[in-house]
């Protein structure tokens, strides 16, 4: 995050109404400044070139660039800059390309600003942060990915123990003070795993810890 501790934010939605609803949400959460808006992707990665931005804040369906290409883009161009996606459709189509494009964060619109400013938080950190009407529809949704590796690798206990806490949600500050660590030693262990498992992002680890089975209940329905 920027050294005056606001998260800088660009909001990308081709609705006026749903930019200026957005916008008066997130006005009241101090952390956040927003520094630039955008009507679809092409714009927003043109903003890119020219703004440091932490995160960006962007809907699916709009016209040049949709959602899903822009975060594509911004993983590849800009992979420290977080993407949370905003999205009115569950449909399981559309939430498996959310997923596989890198997004950290995807929630629906009618969410509250309590939800926003915790998923915003959340990704900032290191975490992720999928809504509950999505979670529901995310544990079928990983079984449409197919990991690159054959064979599962050799991970340490303290590595399938971050792992497992990063599937659920946790941020590297949350697990670091779940297992009594240091921040730096997360951030370790974190990135050995995504390189041990060939993973870029969420969606592969997941994709990875389903295949072998390791951590089964992840995937159970409640």
């Amino acid at each position: 995050m920027n050294v005056d501790n606001k998260i800088k934010a660009m909001l990308v939605d081709d609705h006026p109404v749903v930019l200026n609803g957005l916008k008066n949400l997130i006005h009241d959460i101090g952390t956040v400044e927003i520094i630039a808006e955008a009507s679809n992707g092409k714009n927003a990665l043109d903003i890119l070139e020219k703004y440091s931005i932490d995160i960006v804040i962007t809907d699916i369906n709009m016209p040049e660039m949709d959602g899903i290409e822009l975060t594509r883009n911004v993983k590849k161009r800009y992979p420290h800059t977080k993407v949370l996606i905003l999205t009115a459709y569950n449909e399981r189509e559309i939430l498996k390309r959310a997923f596989s494009s890198g997004a950290e964060a995807c929630i629906l619109k009618n969410t509250s600003k309590k939800e926003l400013l915790e998923a915003i938080n959340k990704i900032i950190d290191n975490g992720y942060y999928y809504c509950d009407e999505i979670l529901s529809i995310a544990r079928g949704i990983h079984k449409c990915f197919e990991s690159n590796i054959e064979q599962p690798v050799i991970l340490s206990p303290r590595e399938l123990e971050v792992l497992e806490l990063i599937l659920h949600g946790f941020s590297n500050k949350e697990i670091a003070n779940k297992l009594n660590i240091s921040f730096h030693t997360v951030s370790s262990h974190r990135k050995n795993t995504m390189k041990k498992t060939g993973s870029h992002n969420v969606s592969g680890l997941f994709s990875y810890v389903q295949k072998f089975n390791l951590f089964p209940a992840l995937f159970e329905e409640n």
